[in-house]
């Protein structure tokens, strides 16, 4: 009887554990938190995820910025899942030997190693996944999942690449000076985007004026941008730039990036677009591309998202951060 009455107690202190574990972890990885057809995207998934974002943030130098990214990261899994769907459609797959290449190349540049991926020996660069893959808390087949559909990106934009249509090699461009004036950092005073364009329209030169207040990569060539075609720039910025003639726009224009200050230098009907502004207008054409996806007819594509959700996810990022 002692024996049977330890058994019983030990076995309702496990069931108790498990019911806690289902009810506060288990039960809500197992929670949606998008769809898309068929295919549901689990709250778990979604964490597993943060964890290759956490890990790809602290690589680049950067501190991982969870204000956003609990919001993009749940509709980044669904444009990867709709890629998935639709690339096929057109003929667009990805090889495993794709991937492979891919992984060690990642990998390797994540670990901060210096080999490439031909030259590392298989069996070292084995030890280095098993790290990395215990690291991250993953297991192989879910790394290979995130490395797959970054390399199906890749393919697809330049599948939509092949059509001029959306992707042209020459097009209308405009030769353009900017200012972009930001937030204003934590004691900082801020910038009024008028008393700027008075200083300029004062005389004060253009490019000094980039260099001292602009937030833009451009204000160390005083805020030249060379020539630009459309949708390279913010959507607010071209309506105005391809809009005016060339001289001196004396209007701020106000985009979600921050307030532009412009002068259109000069215009060209046909130009070659440049290596840098093809990639962009590349990923332009596939953003489009997923947009269509969504409102597709033959697409159920669904987001189940709250605060709850939201406050879990925030909870196990803060614990990764820990880790």
């Amino acid at each position: 009887m002692a024996i049977l009455t330890a058994v019983a107690v030990v076995a309702v202190v496990v069931a108790v554990v498990i019911t806690g574990y289902t009810r506060n972890l288990a039960g809500p990885l197992r929670q949606p938190v998008g769809q898309v057809n068929d295919v549901i995207i689990t709250m778990g998934e979604y964490v597993k995820r943060l964890r290759v974002y956490e890990l790809g943030t602290r690589a680049s130098g950067q501190q991982p910025d969870y204000s956003q990214i609990p919001f993009t990261l749940v509709f980044g899994m669904q444009d990867e899942e709709l890629m998935r769907q639709g690339a096929p459609r057109f003929g667009v797959r990805v090889t495993p030997a794709e991937v492979e290449k891919e992984l060690r190349t990642r990998v390797l540049a994540l670990q901060g190693r210096s080999e490439s991926p031909e030259s590392i020996d298989a069996a070292h660069f084995k030890e280095l996944y098993a790290q990395f893959l215990s690291e991250l808390k993953l297991r192989d087949q879910e790394y290979r999942r995130v490395v797959e559909a970054d390399v199906l990106r890749a393919r697809l934009k330049d599948f939509l690449a092949q059509d001029p249509k959306q992707v042209p090699v020459v097009a209308e461009q405009v030769h353009l000076r900017a200012i972009r004036i930001g937030q204003a950092q934590e004691g900082q005073q801020p910038v009024r985007p008028e008393a700027v364009i008075d200083r300029w329209r004062r005389g004060e030169d253009f490019a000094r004026l980039a260099a001292e207040l602009s937030d833009h990569p451009s204000a160390r060539d005083g805020g030249d941008l060379g020539f630009k075609p459309r949708h390279v720039l913010p959507e607010e910025v071209d309506q105005v730039a391809f809009a005016a003639p060339s001289g001196p726009i004396y209007t701020p224009v106000v985009t979600a990036g921050g307030t532009w200050i412009i002068e259109v230098l000069a215009r060209e009907e046909n130009r070659r677009v440049s290596k840098e502004d093809f990639e962009v207008l590349k990923e332009f054409a596939l953003t489009n591309w997923l947009q269509e996806q969504r409102r597709a007819e033959y697409n159920t594509v669904k987001l189940f998202w709250d605060s709850d959700r939201y406050q879990f996810a925030v909870e196990q990022a803060r614990k990764i951060r820990k880790t």
